[in-house]
């Protein structure tokens, strides 16, 4: 299970991404609010040595972690094959080369979708889950869940590896932030998958500007106006946690959400985060040092609010097609496409127990006859 890590800063540096300050809190804050929730430590480092490329992934099963596909993009197609020797997951708060928390993969599934269709509309389907080669021990996975009917979506959790933001030589380390308001979004009204099954991606924190006493709107406000006023409510009502916008680094991080079940609070993973992009943008894929991310992260303040979103890709379809101004209650439910992809990792495990059992069986057998 344990493995080491060799060669670190530089070459997560080149291909990372992470947050971009909200300009009020400072760096450590992002770090502490990583410890606040019990479920931030199912949030993974996935570390390629022989590409030397880091994300973020999470554990939502014993032993089987999501993560974003682009990252895996190049080495492996449809049918899995990739050099799985040199992937490793690890569970550490900051990323480390002696660790005792890092776990070996033993198999990938990539959504199917992911290869059958045309840019930018992977970005619907931007996932894939690793299986590891034993459990991980001592974390709680924090998994998908089958069925949610959601009014609005509540507040979500961003907890990440991404280090594109960090001084040159600091290890990633793992960090939190919310979203204080998501919505849909459909690439095209002619978008032929998102007819086929009203799959999309999301967006958080669009037009989220912090107010210190935000004034309450009219109901028949501009969007802008009153989504800044709900995003606000929201941010108050959470003490004002940290918040940021994902760059290039934090590529498979989890979105999560907290919600109430049975009087009882239960997490789950709501998606991952699949790339950062411009509000007017039509591109959904991850950026990698263009001349755009190089602007934000060199002159944090310009262009923040407003103008660019995090964008996730999420493991559900939706009961309806997707409309701007929707009021009525969404229901969400596990894409088929996930919901078999998972358990042909669990059966493999079944199948393992399966045949010791019946080479166990064999051998007593043949010590019996003897």
């Amino acid at each position: 299970m344990v493995v080491k890590i060799l060669v670190f800063c530089c070459f997560f540096l080149s291909s990372a991404q992470a947050m971009l300050s909200d300009g009020i809190h400072l760096a450590k804050d992002y770090v502490k609010f990583a410890e606040t929730q019990e479920a931030f430590k199912a949030s993974c480092y996935v570390y390629d040595r022989h590409r030397h490329i880091l994300q973020t992934g999470v554990l939502i099963a014993p032993d089987i972690i999501m993560t974003a596909a682009h990252g895996f993009e190049g080495d492996h197609g449809p049918d899995g094959k990739l050099h799985l020797d040199g992937v490793i997951v690890g569970f550490d708060d900051t990323v480390s080369h002696n660790s005792v928390y890092q776990y070996k993969v033993h198999g990938l599934r990539t959504h199917p979708r992911y290869y059958h269709t045309d840019f930018p509309l992977q970005a619907k389907y931007d996932m894939v889950f690793l299986k590891l080669t034993e459990p991980v021990r001592g974390i709680q996975p924090v998994p998908l869940f089958e069925e949610k009917t959601f009014e609005q979506i509540p507040a979500l959790y961003v907890a990440t590896f991404g280090s594109a933001d960090l001084p040159p030589g600091t290890l990633p380390q793992r960090r939190a932030f919310v979203l204080p308001e998501a919505d849909v979004f459909t690439i095209s009204g002619k978008d032929p998958e998102a007819l086929y099954d009203f799959k999309t991606v999301m967006m958080g924190s669009i037009f989220f500007e912090p107010l210190d006493d935000p004034k309450p709107v009219k109901a028949h406000a501009l969007e802008k106006e009153l989504r800044t006023y709900l995003a606000n409510k929201q941010w108050h009502q959470l003490n004002k946690p940290p918040y940021a916008l994902t760059l290039p680094g934090s590529s498979g991080a989890p979105v999560f959400m907290n919600v109430t079940e049975n009087g009882v609070p239960k997490t789950y993973v709501f998606g991952i985060i699949q790339s950062f992009s411009h509000l007017a943008g039509s591109s959904f894929r991850h950026s990698s040092g263009d001349q755009e991310t190089h602007r934000i992260l060199t002159k944090r303040r310009q262009k923040i609010y407003g103008l660019y979103q995090s964008v996730f890709c999420i493991p559900y379809k939706l009961n309806q097609p997707l409309h701007a101004h929707q009021d009525t209650p969404k229901i969400y439910r596990l894409s088929r496409h996930v919901k078999k992809i998972l358990e042909e990792l669990k059966d493999k495990k079944n199948k393992v127990k399966s045949v010791l059992k019946n080479t166990r069986e064999n051998i007593f057998e043949e010590i019996w006859k003897k």
